[in-house]
């Protein structure tokens, strides 16, 4: 597939390191990127998708395809490029039949483009995965092939590398080193190592022709090209050869005594020392293999210890280092290898005086040097392999990237046979393995069956080899899902093994489980496959308690009403409780979730949607811990409904993070609420602004409106005059048609539509969809119900307003079915019985005003229309009196009448005191004012009616009391309690006074001993006119005028009166301020 020109490759690695560190136009950067990889793979079209740390996403396509834009956009939910992504793997060689099943609106998308195969492949910045690319064919059978892989996998870290500080990289050799071993050693050898790991069928000269035509043939334009870049050059188009980093030494080119005296290191020398006696043919085999590689005169294995150097294998080297096989630190350049970890390039020692102390160049004449460091599994250098010449040479690219494929085959170095025969080893390494290990051909015919896959499954090994695994373990079946799944995932020598617990066959025909490991490696000779067979009945009775336990786990949170979602280190969904499922509107059927594609996306309490990667589960699966945050989900057509979440990453017992969880808690009952209050306390402000609340009508429409976030609302009061209910406001989202408004404001008729039912029912009306004609309420007109259908209008709620009898209706409509009944009618209830009570409230109030003028009228009706006459009454009565020669009888009717005249008119007299004292006629003129001569100057006045009724008083009183009072006042009202007590006490009796004063109260109690109040009288003690009904049984006199005007009297001085009954008798207890707090 790869069909570019060594030039025309050199030139667009060069373009895509330049382009973004040069401009930093992330856009230009994306689509130049875009479309370089449509032209080096003479693909179809190219896309790229990345993701900003905020979790934005960005995406372009090559030549600003708007199909393929299209596709891109659809990626940051669905599809090939968004798993690269999210898993950091590449997916290769997908097929639109594979797709369908995993992304079927892309794959629907893709295919009416044209497209039938596509691939796609991480890119990654430092160690995060930052975006992928997407490499889309219009040939069904377009397959890429592992070199195709390698190079676009090269193209896409190379474009992403070129994000970080390009200056940085110039400056910096081991930043060049990293460059070259990211190229060579982890693309170039990784490609090559399954073939190599082969050699043991050929010869070595046959393995050192496979390995040059190998790095040739793949990887020397990208090496080439990667030194370009790091050393900020431009390619030579007419050179064979393109500029590679700087050979000359640098400060950190020393023997490092602390890192080869590192005592772990040292152990893993003796370790792998140890094997040498039996080894040394193959370390010389390998010695051999390296100066070939190269076309060198030396080639050397070597181990560094802490003081010296054991060269474990030798080609060409003089005689008496082929015996003793030992060397000083100096004896060889391997230890700088050694120290720096990298490889290490000399064309000519003669150029550098720093290694002039070395006896390789004295004593053995090492001219050109040429090493790259061994290891052993814990990536520890233990040594070098190294290529030795006697001349200056310039070491090729390929001469370095051969090298490291030889030790790439060579390590990392095992505790054991290191450098044994490979046929040997081979052979050795499988029979000692403990579990089954197989090796088949592409068509799954057996090329290696060890003891341990003859005792697992029955068949010898003589037996199995050449044999389709289809005829000795496995079904035709699984071998083809093994073939499809494991190629198509990307396993090999750059991906992990595919793995899968199956169910095995033996050679006696009882079948039982077992779990593969297969790895797909690219050879010479095609593709071959290394499956690693593990006894699975274990993971079978674990994985059926582990169902066990996840049923169960799934039950109590299926049970839930919190919804709860989690998924696993790669953001994948493992859990999807029942409660998330109706949030989402999912059927219970246990199915995958894609949370990215689910339609309904999270928004914020704001109403902007919710990046993917700002979601609560994603933040959590960043590390962050997520406390009671808002967030919305909106489904379709179905309400929006308001949670807090709450999320946390899950990590193993190690600190790894294994996924993450979020639990939501449904608040939108509550948010209703809130907003139900809030429109409460706006209506109320429309209301208190307004006399009439037909003006507040459209304030109380829009209040109820953006309360429940519905278009339409209107309010409909009562005319008692016509018998009509009338608009008196309404409100019409911008959004809505105006035509349906018109339509919804026509003249309510009783009993029918909407406003009419709840007129005729006095119930609330709750109507699931209005566009629905099987829905609408009685005399609905079809125009309205077409037109709300038109309009997108659905749920439609109407409820009374009460203030005794039925005043007016209020109606509301929203633009999606609602469902909570209850809670929206109870709101609306609440917001109509606030109208409801305003208009009672005006009512009454009404009724006061008129009381008022009422009282107002009859105290001036009694106090000029009665007392003048009385007057005039009592003059004239007074007059006769004074006559001498009056009959006896008429003296005592005229004295009769006098008397009878005179009450007449002290109840005139209290009544226009009392309805001044109410209205705020009379004024208070307090001043200071001692109250215990007050209460003695009473007690004296009252001391002779008091002897006639047989009661005695008893005062307990300070010495004196200055209270701010009225001294009139009252002495009036301590006038009335004594004359109460005394005259409420017909059978004699003993009446108490107490008074008591402080700083800040002054207390006076009077209480007898008397007939008392009964306890159904008590309340009404302080009503005006009113007199205890046993006051009225005993015929004792009196207007029910004293104890009401003493209250007035009492709280004009802003002081309170209370009455309690000491069975028997009654107490009246007064408190007032010593201190005067003001005047009426």
């Amino acid at each position: 597939m790869i069909t570019a020109s060594r030039d025309r490759l050199a030139a667009a690695f060069v373009e895509i390191a330049d382009t973004l560190v040069d401009r930093f136009d992330l856009k230009v950067y994306l689509r130049m990127l875009a479309d370089r990889v449509t032209g080096l793979t003479a693909a179809a079209a190219s896309g790229v998708l990345v993701a900003n740390p905020r979790g934005e996403f960005g995406f372009a396509a090559g030549s600003d395809d708007v199909t393929v834009a299209d596709l891109m956009r659809l990626q940051q939910h669905e599809g090939p490029c968004r798993d690269a992504f999210r898993t950091g793997r590449p997916a290769v060689n997908v097929s639109m039949e594979q797709a369908a099943t995993r992304w079927p609106r892309f794959t629907a998308q893709a295919a009416a483009a044209g497209f039938r195969t596509m691939h796609a492949f991480p890119l990654r910045q430092r160690d995060q995965v930052i975006g992928a690319l997407t490499i889309f064919n219009t040939t069904k059978n377009e397959r890429l092939s592992d070199a195709d892989r390698a190079v676009i996998q090269a193209l896409a870290e190379l474009a992403t590398g070129a994000l970080l500080r390009r200056d940085a990289v110039r400056r910096s050799e081991k930043m060049a080193g990293h460059w070259q071993q990211a190229l060579d050693s982890r693309i170039v050898i990784e490609q090559a190592k399954g073939m190599i790991a082969q050699a043991h069928e050929v010869s070595i000269d046959e393995a050192f022709t496979i390995i040059r035509d190998r790095a040739r043939r793949h990887r020397r334009r990208l090496t080439d090209v990667a030194h370009c870049i790091v050393t900020a050059t431009e390619p030579d188009p007419e050179s064979e050869t393109l500029p590679r980093p700087p050979t000359a030494p640098t400060p950190d080119w020393v023997v490092d005594d602390g890192v080869l005296s590192d005592a772990p290191r040292l152990a893993a020398v003796q370790r792998v020392e140890s094997a040498l006696p039996g080894a040394a043919g193959s370390a010389d085999a390998a010695a051999h293999l390296a100066a070939r590689a190269v076309g060198a005169a030396m080639g050397v294995v070597s181990l560094v210890r802490a003081q010296g150097i054991r060269c474990a294998g030798l080609s060409g080297a003089p005689h008496e280092l082929m015996v003793s096989r030992e060397l000083p630190l100096t004896g060889s350049l391997c230890p700088l290898v050694a120290s720096a970890d990298r490889p290490l390039i000399i064309d000519d020692t003669a150029a550098h005086a720093e290694y002039a102390a070395f006896d390789a160049v004295v004593r053995y004449r090492v001219r050109a040097y040429l090493g790259v460091p061994l290891h052993d599994r814990r990536g520890r250098p233990l040594g070098a392999v190294a290529a030795i010449d006697t001349h200056a040479r310039r070491w090729t690219d390929d001469d370095l990237s051969a090298l490291l494929h030889l030790a790439e085959m060579l390590g990392p170095l095992p505790e054991g046979d290191l450098l044994t025969d490979h046929h040997v080893s081979a052979a050795t390494v499988l029979d000692a393995l403990g579990e089954p290990l197989i090796s088949l051909d592409d068509d799954g015919r057996v090329s290696e069956w060890n003891s341990a896959a003859a005792q697992m499954f029955g068949w010898p090994a003589d037996e199995a080899i050449g044999r389709p695994v289809q005829q000795l373990m496995l079904s035709a079946g699984q071998w083809a899902r093994i073939h499809a799944d494991a190629g198509d995932t990307g396993a090999g020598p750059v991906g992990l093994p595919w793995r899968q617990l199956i169910t095995a066959r033996h050679r006696a025909g009882h079948t039982f489980p077992v779990e593969v490991l297969v790895t797909a490696l690219p050879t010479a000779s095609g593709r071959r496959w290394a499956m690693v067979v593990l006894d699975g009945a274990d993971r079978a009775d674990a994985d059926r308690l582990s169902a066990r336990r996840s049923g169960f786990l799934h039950a109590v949170l299926d049970s839930l009403h919190t919804a709860v979602a989690a998924c696993d280190a790669d953001g994948r969904i493992v859990l999807f409780n029942r409660a998330l499922r109706q949030v989402h509107g999912l059927p219970d059927d246990g199915a995958p979730v894609d949370v990215a594609a689910l339609e309904p996306p999270l928004f914020r309490p704001d109403g902007a949607p919710l990046p993917l990667l700002q979601t609560p589960l994603m933040r959590a699966l960043h590390g962050s811990s997520v406390r009671d945050t808002e967030v919305i989900v909106k489904s379709g057509d179905r309400p929006a409904l308001t949670f807090t979440a709450n999320a946390g990453p899950i990590r193993d017992p190690d600190g790894t993070l294994a996924g993450a969880v979020v639990a939501l808690h449904d608040i939108t009952a509550q948010r209703r609420a809130d907003r139900f209050r809030t429109c409460e306390l706006q209506v109320a402000t429309a209301l208190n602004s307004t006399d009439d609340v037909a003006r507040a009508g459209p304030q109380i429409a829009q209040a109820v409106a953006q309360t429940l976030q519905w278009p339409y609302a209107e309010l409909w009061l009562h005319d008692p005059v016509a018998g009509t209910l009338r608009a008196a406001g309404w409100w019409l989202s911008p959004d809505v048609a105006h035509g349906v408004g018109d339509l919804l404001r026509t003249e309510a008729v009783n009993g029918h539509g909407i406003t009419g039912t709840v007129w005729a029912t006095g119930q609330p009306l709750w109507v699931p969809d209005i566009a629905d004609t099987a829905n609408a309420p009685p005399g609905m007109p079809p125009a309205l119900t077409d037109a709300c259908a038109q309009a997108g209008l659905h749920t439609a709620v109407a409820v009374p307003l009460y203030n005794g009898t039925l005043i007016g209706v209020l109606t509301c409509i929203a633009d999606h079915r609602e469902y909570d009944q209850a809670d929206i009618i109870s709101g609306l209830s609440a917001v109509a019985g606030h109208i409801g009570r305003f208009v009672s409230r005006q009512h009454t109030d009404g009724l006061t005003t008129q009381l008022d003028r009422t009282r107002d009228d009859f105290i001036a009706l009694v106090g000029h229309e009665m007392r003048t006459p009385l007057t005039s009454i009592a003059a004239g009565i007074q007059l006769l009196l004074t006559e001498d020669d009056l009959d006896p009888d008429v003296r005592q009717l005229l004295a009769v009448a006098d008397r009878n005249t005179t009450a007449l008119t002290g109840i005139v007299d209290a009544l226009l005191d009392l309805a001044a004292l109410d209205s705020g006629h009379t004024t208070m003129h307090p001043r200071p004012t001692d109250i215990t001569a007050l209460v003695r100057a009473s007690l004296d006045a009252i001391a002779p009616a008091a002897h006639a009724n047989h009661v005695t008083l008893d005062a307990d009183l300070p010495d004196q009391a200055i209270i701010d009072a009225d001294p009139q006042r009252l002495r009036q009202v301590i006038d009335n309690l004594l004359s109460n007590a005394v005259k409420y006490s017909p059978d004699g009796g003993t009446t108490t006074i107490t008074l008591h004063s402080d700083a800040d109260t002054t207390v006076l109690s009077v209480s007898d001993t008397g007939i008392g109040i009964p306890p159904q009288d008590r309340t009404a003690l302080f009503r005006t006119f009113f007199r205890a009904s046993n006051a009225r049984h005993t015929a004792i006199p009196g207007n029910g005028l004293g104890l009401v005007t003493t209250r007035a009297i009492i709280e004009a001085h802003h002081g309170h009166v209370t009455a309690t009954h000491n069975n028997p008798g009654t107490t009246i207890t007064i408190r007032l301020p010593t201190t005067a707090v003001g005047s009426n």
